[in-house]
């Protein structure tokens, strides 16, 4: 499939909110059986995936997106993907795929090349188990790692881009989800009856485990009301350990702003010279030493 052009799709669905951000177009849902008061649509310009995160209209290849509406193929898009002997017009009601169905359609896309997203992340000291267990995948062209936000049902919620290379060094995505509902590292956690360490990346995350350490991300440094739900619902004990700088500041306030009184609460120092658990001057050690001196906020 060729790329597709993003002015040209905006243009002809007269999609309305639309951004576009690297390869990613996201927009009010065009399925007219929703009444899309937020841009919850999104469309890959490149894999030409596209659903919507409110609704499920989803699917992948831009003529079946015209198909789906009961519209005409465009010129345009029949040049783009080299469609032939396509029937112009399909009339049909909007299917409404199930939400959860197509978030996992991506998942092995996401998490391919799982050697090469080791060979990116091993001198952060990532170890390959946890490349597997994390279904951290890397794209090789375009130099992003990808970070899938799961659940303990192993369905795809979301995820988070790195690059060192674009103009941004972390994105979560799709363009316009709501944060409050990833939470980096839940699929490991199976029960209510948890200690938990709460950090704020998922490098922070993975580490923790790596060290024996059950732990999540809330990827930022702001607790949204989605993160507090969960971590009601599965932990009894709340540790945050947050980074050495005003963003990480932040988030401690912000978790004891909404978790003290209702959880076990209790927050981590760490040294001046180390800036975050992903820091490679962080050591198992380290992080042992500075739990033991753990400030306690709520019994």
């Amino acid at each position: 499939m060729s790329r597709v052009d993003a002015d040209l799709l905006i243009d002809t669905l007269k999609l309305d909110k639309a951004r576009v951000i690297g390869d990613e177009l996201t927009a009010r849902c065009p399925n007219p059986n929703h009444e899309d008061k937020n841009p919850s649509w999104s469309f890959n310009l490149e894999s030409q995936f596209f659903n919507c995160w409110s609704c499920g209209f989803s699917g992948k290849g831009v003529a079946s997106l015209f198909l789906k509406l009961g519209l005409d193929i465009p010129e345009w898009v029949i040049n783009c993907n080299n469609i032939h002997n396509v029937k112009k017009r399909v009339k049909t009601s909007v299917p409404i795929v199930e939400v959860v169905s197509v978030r996992n359609s991506w998942l092995s896309w996401l998490s391919a090349n799982s050697d090469g997203a080791y060979e990116k992340l091993k001198v952060r000291d990532i170890e390959y188990e946890s490349i597997i267990k994390f279904k951290i995948g890397y794209n090789a062209d375009k130099d992003i790692l990808f970070f899938p936000c799961l659940d303990n049902s192993m369905n795809l919620l979301g995820w988070v881009e790195r690059s060192d290379n674009w103009d941004f060094r972390y994105r979560v995505m799709p363009a316009g989800i709501n944060k409050g509902n990833l939470i980096f590292g839940g699929h490991l956690i199976s029960s209510n009856d948890n200690t938990i360490y709460l950090v704020e990346g998922p490098i922070d995350c993975i580490k923790m485990w790596q060290w024996g350490f059950k732990s999540v991300a809330v990827l930022g440094s702001a607790l949204l009301d989605g993160h507090v739900s969960w971590l009601l619902d599965n932990a009894n004990y709340v540790i945050v350990i947050p980074d050495n700088d005003k963003a990480g500041l932040k988030f401690r306030y912000s978790v004891v702003d909404k978790l003290k009184g209702k959880v076990r609460l209790a927050g981590v120092n760490l040294p001046s010279n180390i800036n975050d658990v992903g820091d490679n001057a962080c050591t198992r050690d380290v992080i042992v030493e500075a739990i033991r001196n753990r400030v306690r906020i709520s019994e």
